[in-house]
């Protein structure tokens, strides 16, 4: 079951026919976000195996603003936004996927001509598919590109960038506080790398 009924997400329309947003130097990746906002979606679990998801992403985002970068990465600039449902599957769903040792195979890079405004896709698989995709992989390293933006190209060659970072657990990890924080931490570049979000996916 994919959790996405009913759901008004935050407007990219008018974002077409104004200028293609550039890239930035802080977490939240490009210009045309003004603040945090974060989606997360359910797929292939019960919805009654979910404890309210957007509570539980608005508290442990709460408990990640704490860290010392959080202010620096961008975050803090407004209130985060958690909207349920997020603007398409998450990329490890695809019956593409598949592991070959400590590799991804055939995982979409979806392009985007507008980065949508969640800079973080917390996406809830079900304990076999998250086994089958991310098997030996603890919950900060679960983390796969979910939207791929480009700029303009300067001569040739365009300047592109993961916008979007999906993070991912099974329905138990995201009922437990502390992964869930663990897993929001990492997924906003919090966790100590010190790399921009594009370095860390090349």
């Amino acid at each position: 079951m994919l959790l996405t009924a009913g759901i008004v997400f935050l407007s990219e329309a008018s974002a077409v026919n104004a200028r293609r947003p550039a890239f930035t130097h802080d977490g939240l990746i490009v210009d045309s976000r003004d603040g945090l906002a974060v989606c997360v979606q359910v797929d292939g679990v019960p919805r009654e195996a979910v404890n309210a998801p957007d509570i539980a992403v608005r508290q442990a985002l709460n408990s990640v603003s704490g860290h010392p970068a959080w202010d620096r990465g961008g975050y803090g600039q407004r209130e985060p936004i958690v909207d349920v449902g997020c603007p398409g599957r998450p990329v490890m769903t695809a019956p593409s996927v598949w592991r070959d040792g400590s590799s991804f195979v055939g995982v979409p890079r979806p392009r985007v001509s507008v980065p949508s405004p969640y800079r973080v896709w917390v996406n809830v698989l079900s304990d076999q598919r998250i086994a089958e995709v991310f098997v030996g992989y603890p919950v900060r390293l679960r983390t796969q590109a979910e939207e791929i933006y480009c700029n303009p190209p300067v001569g040739s060659t365009p300047s592109c960038e993961a916008t979007a970072l999906g993070a991912y657990l099974t329905a138990g990890e995201f009922n437990d506080p502390s992964l869930l924080k663990e897993a929001l931490t990492f997924a906003l570049n919090l966790g100590g790398l010190g790399l921009p979000l594009g370095a860390q996916l090349r």
